[in-house]
């Protein structure tokens, strides 16, 4: 049997050896990939082309994606699940979301302070906590099938039926949200509260830098960048 997106143990390293200067800075993609062997059954999925809509599961899939990428708060509430009866992904989809809901004030901050350009660039060069989970996203989403039954989701690999990702989403309202990042299958609970825990602590450094910008603390957004990455450092 093929086995999709790496092994446990390579996405256990991936996260594990996220720096903190890595949620600080450019994320970038790699066609890694990773699966569970699970289940079968699965239908046609869209084309990597396809829109970025919630009403399917991949567009929610991709929403989500480029929801955090942009630091848009409101979409990631749209397209997120936190109450599905997954305890550890409820808080690791929370917690990574608000940490992007701290990137997206601080960035509202700095757009205050020097201009609409400087904002966008300094939000696009933060990265994001989930980087497994937003490879399948980004580099290999049309590799998958979706396996739907009624209002429950979940991708399964198109080219080994048998291998079913834990990458999960349910519908409400019309709308697919992501349930299940698949992470906390392959880490386990300790280590999913070790990450959520860095997770908050350094939302709580973005937030508190926002105020600064806002009170005129730094004269460049250089300045900025350089308190986040000192802050991040010495946590």
């Amino acid at each position: 049997m093929r086995i999709s997106l790496g092994s446990s143990a390579l996405i256990l390293t991936t996260f594990a050896s996220l720096t903190s200067a890595q949620l600080a800075a450019p994320a970038t993609q790699s066609s890694t990939r990773h699966a569970i062997p699970a289940t079968p059954a699965t239908q046609s999925g869209q084309s990597a082309a396809g829109a970025i809509d919630p009403a399917t599961p991949k567009g929610a899939l991709r929403a989500f994606a480029k929801a955090s990428r942009a630091a848009d708060a409101e979409t990631l509430a749209r397209v997120s699940k936190t109450d599905s009866g997954d305890e550890l992904e409820s808080m690791l989809i929370t917690a990574a979301n608000n940490y992007q809901k701290a990137v997206g004030d601080l960035g509202s901050a700095v757009r205050t302070k020097f201009g609409d350009n400087v904002a966008r660039q300094f939000i696009r060069d933060r990265g994001v906590p989930l980087q497994a989970f937003f490879k399948v996203i980004e580099a290999d989403l049309d590799d998958y099938d979706v396996a739907a039954q009624g209002d429950n989701a979940k991708l399964v690999d198109r080219h080994d039926p048998k291998t079913e990702t834990n990458i999960k989403l349910v519908r409400e309202d019309g709308v697919w949200k992501v349930a299940s990042t698949g992470l906390t299958a392959q880490w386990g609970k300790d280590l999913v509260e070790q990450r959520v825990q860095m997770i908050r602590d350094r939302t709580m450094i973005v937030g508190g830098l926002a105020e600064e910008v806002a009170t005129d603390k730094y004269d460049s957004v250089e300045a900025v960048k350089t308190a986040l990455a000192e802050a991040f450092r010495g946590r």
